[in-house]
């Protein structure tokens, strides 16, 4: 299963920016409080997921000062609460930056599966789904 989360073509970040277009800046803040939890959830991150977490921030034109203060000011809830609310594509391209993410530093472990399948549980995609959508990519 781990070899699921090492590193892979990463999305591509023009396809981040179109695909979320329609997000309010909330969500757009809590796409990236997302993606932080899960770079930061085992630590301080790596270089890697920093950077990967700058780089769709820039995409997403979210400041990282502004979604931290956000979460919290509204906390965990309203962060799922506003992710529920993006649509089945959206939610499959959140699977796979996260996926990217977590196997960026090239170090996954079981704690960083734990807390990605409980986020993703939370939004509605259980492990079984989780791994689905990633493996549904690889085989394009």
């Amino acid at each position: 299963m781990f070899n699921l989360f090492k590193k892979k073509e990463e999305p591509q970040p023009q396809s981040s920016a179109g695909l979320f277009s329609d997000l309010t800046q909330n969500q757009r803040m809590s796409v990236i409080n997302l993606l932080a939890l899960i770079a930061y959830g085992d630590d301080e991150g790596s270089r890697s997921e920093t950077a990967l977490l700058s780089k769709y921030s820039n995409q997403l034109g979210v400041r990282a000062e502004a979604s931290i203060s956000y979460m919290e000011e509204t906390g965990y809830e309203t962060m799922i609460s506003d992710l529920n609310k993006l649509n089945r594509e959206q939610k499959k391209f959140l699977v796979l930056v996260s996926n990217n993410l977590i196997g960026s530093d090239g170090e996954i472990n079981q704690e960083e599966v734990a807390a990605v399948a409980g986020y993703f549980g939370d939004l509605g995609i259980d492990m079984d789904e989780y791994i689905s959508i990633v493996e549904a990519s690889l085989r394009r």
